[in-house]
């Protein structure tokens, strides 16, 4: 039996041009036990027609792309005008199984028994690749024992489940990152002030990466738009250069964007355009550049 009686939760998804059918099958899921709110970032009039006969309690049209964060922004400044409790981050790609909700609830509930500053609780995320026919963990900490909640350094995009006031203490998402790391930023601000991160093992979800990835090393490396090269590059430097993120995540990036640099030349399309934006990212991240390309 469900235990929400109010919609105590928020389930905040932000679109681009997205896939309708798939967003359609979301919002199903996750209407019955939230209000959903959609800000669309999309500049295609017919998408941004078709998504306003959703079911949600909120569509908001930015007309154009502001980037992840600052949609993200426009979404939470409505949801912190009510009473909700949580808000559940939810990608446009990433599919929730029944009673997604109900169980983060719950996790939730049992959790905070134990550990009472929570920065937020997320599902498993798991990754289907159509070539291999492999299932993939692509969680932000991988499970090392059997326990069913364990702790995590990086926040995850999709499936988080954030206590509304954890927003009032840490502050909203950072804008001049515009897209990818996003996440990682807000999670390590929480971490800075003594909240913490935990994956529950027992709820997963479907979640895309990208067109495909490869696994290289101790690394996944996903294949997306080659646009996003010049945001992961530049966005990694521009966060590494404040104070609450841990050597230990300045260390991997150092480790991690060489292979990422080869993997964007050896095994993508568009190798040179790629090069080119990661190589750009690089040189705008050491000037601290932000926001739009």
């Amino acid at each position: 039996m469900s235990i929400i009686m109010n919609k105590i939760v928020a389930t905040l998804i932000i679109t681009y041009n997205s896939d309708i059918i798939k967003l359609q099958q979301i919002v199903s899921k996750l209407s019955f036990d939230s209000d959903v709110f959609i800000v669309d970032n999309s500049d295609n009039a017919s998408f941004s027609s078709s998504i306003d006969n959703l079911n949600t309690h909120s569509t908001l049209f930015n007309k154009s792309n502001l980037g992840i964060a600052a949609a993200q922004n426009i979404g939470l400044n409505e949801i912190l005008k009510k009473s909700y409790q949580f808000v559940l981050l939810m990608d446009d790609d990433s599919i929730p199984p029944d009673n997604f909700i109900n169980d983060l609830l719950l996790s939730y509930q049992e959790l905070n028994y134990k550990h009472r500053n929570i920065a937020a609780l997320c599902a498993k995320p798991i990754y289907r690749n159509s070539l291999s026919n492999q299932i993939i963990d692509i969680s932000n900490a991988k499970n090392i024992n059997l326990k069913k909640y364990f702790p995590c350094d990086l926040l995850n995009s999709s499936g988080s489940l954030i206590p509304v006031s954890n927003f009032k203490k840490v502050g909203l998402f950072n804008e001049l990152l515009f897209i990818d790391l996003v996440d990682f930023e807000w999670g390590y601000r929480a971490k800075y002030i003594g909240l913490d991160i935990y994956i529950c093992r027992d709820i997963l979800f479907d979640h895309t990466l990208g067109k495909y990835s490869i696994k290289f090393g101790p690394f996944t490396i996903s294949c997306g738009a080659p646009i996003r090269s010049y945001y992961q590059f530049r966005n990694s430097f521009l966060i590494s250069k404040n104070p609450y993120i841990p050597l230990t995540y300045k260390f991997r990036i150092i480790f991690k964007l060489p292979v990422k640099l080869f993997c964007n030349f050896i095994f993508f399309d568009n190798r040179l355009l790629r090069l080119k934006l990661s190589l750009m990212g690089c040189l705008h991240g050491l000037c601290g550049r932000g926001g739009k390309y």
